[in-house]
């Protein structure tokens, strides 16, 4: 049997057929735990890049903004449609 892949006419058995197919559905079934993991790192980068916010010598107004915004971020993993969430978007 033959089958294309990436433009190109290969020869191909059933049982590489089967084996791609079973390859394709695996990376299709694991995009949720990659984009988890993506979520993650970015919630935890924008956490480390606004700690900050929350020291001692920072004004009150800032601490408050950035308060709620933060736990938004760390609860992200606990909301019901995780991974299929928007990151929120930093206060201004």
């Amino acid at each position: 049997m033959k089958k294309y892949v990436v433009g190109v006419l290969i020869e191909c058995t059933d049982d590489e057929i089967k084996a791609r197919q079973k390859q394709e559905a695996d990376w299709v079934a694991g995009a949720d735990t990659r984009l988890a993991e993506q979520h993650r790192l970015t919630r935890n980068n924008l956490l480390t890049k606004t700690d900050w916010t929350q020291l001692d010598d920072v004004p009150q107004t800032t601490k408050d903004k950035y308060k709620s915004w933060r736990q938004e971020l760390r609860d992200l993993p606990q909301h019901s449609d995780f991974p299929n969430v928007t990151i929120p978007s930093e206060p201004e």
